[in-house]
C-alpha cells in the first residue's frame, strides 16, 4: 500500500519548526505593532507578551521560550534589561536573547552590558526592529531544524 502524502505523520514532517518568542516591553502599543509584524513575517511563531521583566521571570518557572526580545530601556522602578537577560540565561543558556534599545545611536557600553548579561543579538533604535527582528528570528528557526 502506498503512503498517503496527506497523512498527519507526513504533514508533521513537512511543517516548519514552531518558534516560541517572549516579548518584554513596557510600551504596549509598540509590542502590539511588533506582534503584528512578526505574525506576518515569521511563519509558525507564537508570541507571548509581558509588560515587564517581573511577570516574564515569574513565568519562567512554567515554561521556556526559544527566544526572548527584551526592551532594554524598561521604565523606572522595573527590573532592568540586563538583569532580565542574566536571569533568563542562568535559567537556560539555550534561550536566544535579543536586546532592543530605543537609543538612536549605538552605545558600546549598553551593547557590552547586554552581551555580558547573555544577549546574543542587539538591536539599536526601535525603528530598526521591522528589518532586523524578523531576520534574527528566521535564522533561529532555521537553526532549529
Amino acid at each position: 500500500m502506498s503512503e498517503n502524502k496527506f497523512s498527519p505523520e507526513v504533514q508533521e514532517q513537512k511543517e516548519k519548526p514552531h518558534l516560541k518568542l517572549w516579548l518584554i516591553d513596557d510600551d504596549e502599543a509598540m509590542a502590539r505593532a511588533i506582534q503584528r509584524l512578526l505574525k506576518f513575517e515569521v511563519s509558525g511563531i507564537e508570541i507571548q507578551y509581558f509588560p515587564d521583566g517581573e511577570s516574564a521571570l515569574a513565568h519562567l518557572e512554567e515554561e521556556l521560550p526559544d527566544a526572548v526580545a527584551i526592551d532594554y530601556d524598561l521604565g523606572e522602578n522595573k527590573i532592568k534589561g540586563d538583569e532580565i537577560a542574566k536571569s533568563i540565561a542562568q535559567k537556560n543558556n539555550e534561550i536566544f536573547i535579543i536586546a532592543i534599545s530605543s537609543l538612536q545611536e549605538p552605545n558600546e557600553l549598553i551593547q557590552q552590558s547586554a552581551q555580558q548579561a547573555g544577549a546574543q543579538a542587539f538591536i539599536v533604535n526601535k525603528s530598526n526592529i521591522s528589518r532586523q527582528l524578523p531576520l534574527i528570528l528566521k535564522k533561529i528557526k532555521e537553526e532549529q531544524k
